[in-house]
C-alpha cells in the first residue's frame, strides 16, 4: 500500500457532499486516482462520486477518473509557478478529461504562460489564493460554480 491509496487502513478522513439534486460526493485530499492511461495520478484535492469512492475502497482499487466531479492542485510557492508546472497540470487535465473540472490553485503571483496554456484547455488557474484575499473569493466563486454544474 502506497500513500495517497483510498483503502489504505491508515487513519484518515473526508468529506460526504449531499446536495438535494445530486447523488453523494466524497472530497478526499491526497488521493490516487486512476487516468485513462491507466496510470494512478495523486490529486491534493478531489470531489468524486460516493458510490465509486465505496466501491474503490472495497475492491481495494484507485477511483476512475471517470467519477471525478471537482478537482484543485494546490501549489504554496514564494515565487511564480514555472510553466513546468503548468505543463504538468495540462497533462494530468488531459489523462483525466478534467476539462471544466479541474484546476490549479497557488498563493503565488499569477504566470501569463500558465494561464494562457491553461485556459486555451478549459482547465481553471487561480494565483494570489490566500485567506481573506480577492483571489480566494474567485475560486470560491468558481467552485461554486463548478459544484452547480455538477
Amino acid at each position: 500500500m502506497r500513500a495517497g491509496d483510498i483503502y489504505s487502513p491508515a487513519g484518515f478522513s473526508h468529506a460526504v457532499l449531499i446536495h438535494q439534486n445530486h447523488q453523494p460526493l466524497e472530497v478526499h485530499l491526497g488521493i490516487r486516482v486512476a487516468g485513462r492511461s491507466g496510470v494512478e495520478h495523486e490529486m491534493d484535492v478531489v470531489a468524486l462520486d460516493g458510490a465509486e469512492a465505496i466501491a474503490a475502497r472495497r475492491d481495494r482499487r484507485a477511483p476512475s477518473w471517470r467519477h471525478v466531479r471537482v478537482h484543485a492542485e494546490c501549489k504554496v510557492y514564494a515565487d511564480k509557478l514555472s510553466l513546468p508546472l503548468g505543463r504538468q497540470m495540462w497533462g494530468l487535465s488531459a489523462d483525466c478529461r478534467l476539462r471544466l473540472k479541474g484546476g490549479l490553485v497557488s498563493n503565488a503571483g499569477r504566470t501569463d504562460s500558465i494561464s494562457n496554456l491553461l485556459g486555451k484547455h478549459g482547465t481553471y488557474y487561480r494565483s494570489d489564493v490566500e485567506p481573506n484575499t480577492p483571489g480566494m473569493f474567485e475560486l470560491d466563486r468558481d467552485l461554486r460554480d463548478r459544484f452547480e454544474r455538477i
